[in-house]
């Protein structure tokens, strides 16, 4: 059974519809998102934001995202649809922002 399965996805695609959001198949979550989850998503891979971010997509958009990071790591690096660095492979030369230290 797919984790990542839409609660009320009715409502979301009506309104990316109405506002002319352009959908497009992911084939990491198994259904249509826009843009804005892909994005997301990304960033918790290369490790930009911290995987929390993806629990409101739960109260927001009605979706449970739980991000398989290996399977994440198989495909997204090569989709056509990768927001962050489009389907050119790993995004090796990206380096995460380190939250440890404190700029002077």
């Amino acid at each position: 059974m797919n984790e990542n399965k839409p609660l009320d996805y009715s409502d979301y695609k009506e309104y990316n519809r109405k506002n002319n959001i352009p959908m497009f198949y992911c084939p990491l979550l198994t259904f249509e998102v826009d843009d804005s989850v892909c994005y997301d998503i990304q960033m918790v891979r290369d490790g930009f934001i911290n995987e929390s971010i993806l629990d409101d997509y739960e109260e927001q958009e009605g979706f449970v995202l739980t991000l398989d990071r290996n399977r994440a790591e198989e495909l997204c690096p090569y989709c056509q649809f990768n927001q962050l660095t489009g389907p050119i492979g790993k995004s090796q030369d990206i380096t995460p922002v380190r939250t440890d230290r404190v700029l002077a």
